[in-house]
């Protein structure tokens, strides 16, 4: 007997973020009983309260996993250095440069001796 797909019900309330999007998107499910969902929920909110943007959890693509216990423990450290990655901006070197002013040395280059008369003076 094949197991049928569960149909998503219209959400009621529409919000800005919905944890149980995030977890579908990165948890395949080895179990699909509410068990497995409520401790997956309470997993989340661990994870919520360390990287607490609900910007990089909507929009990076994680690896999936059987259970989000592995983000806290094994790839603890995959996780971390998302979440850098996300919020990593550059330096920028905010210097005017003015058209027409001279900046910097000039380079001075010696003539070359183009024959063995030319090297021998």
């Amino acid at each position: 007997m094949e197991e049928v797909p569960k149909i998503k019900k219209p959400r009621k309330r529409v919000k800005d973020f919905y944890p149980s999007d995030v977890i579908e998107r990165v948890v395949f499910p080895i179990q699909n009983n509410n068990l497995f969902w409520k401790k997956e929920n309470a997993l989340f909110k661990k994870l919520i309260t360390k990287y607490p943007n609900k910007d990089f959890w909507k929009k990076t693509q994680l690896k999936t996993v059987p259970s989000l216990a592995i983000y806290i423990n094994i790839e603890a450290e995959y996780l971390r250095l998302k979440y850098q990655e996300f919020h990593f901006q550059p330096e920028t070197i905010k210097e005017e440069i003015k058209f027409g002013d001279k900046v910097g040395e000039d380079y001075n280059t010696t003539k070359k001796p183009k024959s063995l008369k030319d090297f021998l003076k």
